[in-house]
């Protein structure tokens, strides 16, 4: 019974990500099943447990990207808890989840949280080069650009 609640759990996600995105982790499950059966490991492969992990991790990713989009990039009422996971993630996870918000949100604070990304992961070239872009499209016009990058600059010294 638990197998087919996973399974329909997995499968309810198709309402808000792509199909293709759901069918991996549908894989990955069943690659964890064989691993699970005593006597049944030697039939999971290297490639299957990196394919495995792959789907979940990216699986992963696209549910923090789809949370956002429907609920926006906050931490307040009932799932307050989810933006909190969130800045626990390592950086180049964070990474990945914010570029991909960042095409549906352009605000200065998913600018601000994808810029310290970046520093954290130690991309400085990759920060310098995303806040060089946000200024040719207008999206930072509060803050003279020299005022951020004297302000990215502290950031990695500190």
């Amino acid at each position: 019974m638990a197998k087919a609640i996973v399974h329909e759990k997995l499968m309810s996600s198709k309402e808000f990500l792509d199909s293709c995105i759901v069918e991996k982790p549908i894989a990955a499950k069943k690659t964890g099943n064989l691993g699970a059966h005593e006597g049944e490991e030697a039939n999971v492969t290297d490639i299957n447990i990196q394919l495995s992990l792959e789907a979940v991790s990216n699986f992963s990713i696209e549910m923090f990207v789809s949370y956002f989009k429907m609920n926006g990039f906050h931490n307040s009422g009932v799932s307050a808890w989810i933006p909190t996971v969130f800045s626990t993630l390592p950086p180049k996870y964070r990474i990945q989840i914010l570029e991909k918000y960042f095409d549906y949100d352009n605000s200065i604070l998913i600018i601000d949280k994808l810029a310290m990304a970046y520093l954290k992961d130690g991309l400085e070239e990759e920060c310098f080069k995303f806040i060089d872009r946000c200024y040719k499209e207008s999206l930072i016009t509060e803050y003279p650009l020299e005022i951020m990058y004297l302000n990215i600059k502290v950031s990695i010294l500190q």
